[in-house]
C-alpha cells in the first residue's frame, strides 16, 4: 500500500472498520458477518463506497434481503450522464434493453439477439454472461465505430439487473440521502484515529498483533461513543 505521501509502495496492513448505523470488494461480505457476529443482530442496511460494489456483493445483498447502499466504479460517469455522450454513443450502457423479447438495441437501432450463455472461470469465481450479437451490423454505415469485428457482440453478466437497480436507488432522494449519511457515520472514525490521536502507523507487526493493536483502538472509540451517549460503564 502507498505510504503517507510518498509515491512509494510498501508492505502493510489496511484496516476495514463498520458501524453500527455500517480495491474492498471480497471484504464485504466478511465484514458483516463479523458484525452480526459482534453484536449479535441482523445487518439490515448497510452502506459502503464503490471498493465494495460488484455484482458479487449486489448478489450477496439481494439474496439475504439486506437494504444496500453501495455504488459500483462507474456510477459517478453513469451519474453525470458521461457516458451519453457523442464520444461514447457506441458504449454497452446506451443500448436499450429489451427485457420481454430478451435482446438489445443499439444506438442505430440495430438489433442485437440473444444467442448463448459464455462462461468464465477464474481461481475463486465464475463469471456467466449472456452473449448478444448484432443481427444487422452488415447494413449499418456506422459499424466501424461501433466495432472492428463483423458483428457487435455484447457480453452481458446475468447480474446485471442487480447493478442497475441498485444505481437507480441511488438516484432516487431516499438513496442520496442515505448514501450522504455514510459520511458523517464511518469516516470520523479514521479521522479522529489519524488525526486527533496521531494514530497513522502500527507498532507491532504480523497480523496477529495487528489484529489485536487495532482492537484497543476500536475499543477506546467505543467507549468514547458510549460516554458521550451517556452509557455508564457496568462495574464488575
Amino acid at each position: 500500500m502507498k505510504s503517507g505521501g510518498s509515491k512509494g509502495i510498501r508492505p502493510g496492513y489496511n484496516c476495514q472498520a463498520a458501524v453500527m448505523d455500517e480495491n474492498d470488494r471480497n471484504q464485504l461480505k466478511p465484514m458483516m458477518e463479523q458484525t452480526e457476529s459482534n453484536t449479535q443482530e441482523k445487518v439490515k442496511e448497510v452502506a459502503a463506497d464503490c471498493g465494495h460494489g460488484s455484482y458479487a456483493n449486489y448478489e450477496y445483498l439481494d439474496q439475504r434481503g439486506i437494504d444496500g447502499y453501495v455504488p459500483d466504479d462507474h456510477f459517478q460517469q453513469y451519474k453525470s450522464g458521461e457516458c451519453q455522450k457523442e464520444e461514447h454513443r457506441y458504449h454497452y450502457s446506451n443500448f436499450i434493453c429489451d427485457a420481454a423479447s430478451d435482446r438489445y438495441v443499439c444506438s442505430e437501432e440495430k438489433r442485437l439477439t440473444y444467442g448463448k450463455i459464455r462462461i468464465k472461470k477464474t481461481d475463486n469465481r465464475q463469471c456467466n454472461h449472456k452473449v448478444y450479437k448484432g443481427r444487422e451490423c452488415g447494413a449499418c454505415q456506422n459499424r466501424s465505430l461501433c466495432t472492428m469485428a463483423k458483428v457487435r457482440e455484447l457480453l452481458i453478466d446475468m447480474r446485471e439487473p442487480l447493478l442497475q437497480r441498485m444505481r437507480e436507488k441511488l438516484l432516487s432522494d431516499e438513496g442520496r440521502r442515505k448514501y450522504f449519511m455514510r459520511q458523517y457515520l464511518i469516516e470520523p472514525v479514521f479521522g479522529h484515529l489519524k488525526f486527533n490521536v496521531g494514530y497513522r502507523n502500527f507498532l507491532l507487526r504480523g497480523l496477529e498483533k495487528i489484529c489485536a493493536e487495532f482492537k484497543l483502538m476500536c475499543i477506546g472509540w467505543n467507549l468514547k461513543k458510549m460516554l458521550k451517549m451517556g452509557i455508564k460503564p457496568v462495574t464488575i
